[in-house]
């Protein structure tokens, strides 16, 4: 288990998907959610799940690509989100 997170972490949980998405997508998803969040905090808060293990990190070409985990954490994450 990963803990209760942040509410900035589950925003961007929240905004991940089982599809690949750049750090692009991601941060367009979170700004029609809420607020926007600097692209900086979005990639530590990013590492931070893929160190969770609630979240993959891969590439899309050039770019960073990232996608939620499946595992029962990840469940037990989303749902306290």
């Amino acid at each position: 288990m990963t803990g209760k997170q942040s509410p900035l972490t589950n925003r961007v949980l929240l905004c991940l998907s089982l599809e690949e998405q750049t750090v692009s997508e991601i941060q367009w998803r979170a700004r029609k959610s809420s607020a926007p969040i600097s692209r900086e905090r979005l990639k530590i808060i990013l590492n931070k799940l893929v160190g969770q293990d609630l979240a993959h990190m891969g590439r899309q070409g050039n770019a960073l690509s990232f996608r939620l985990a499946v595992s029962p954490a990840v469940k037990a994450a989303l749902d306290q989100a």
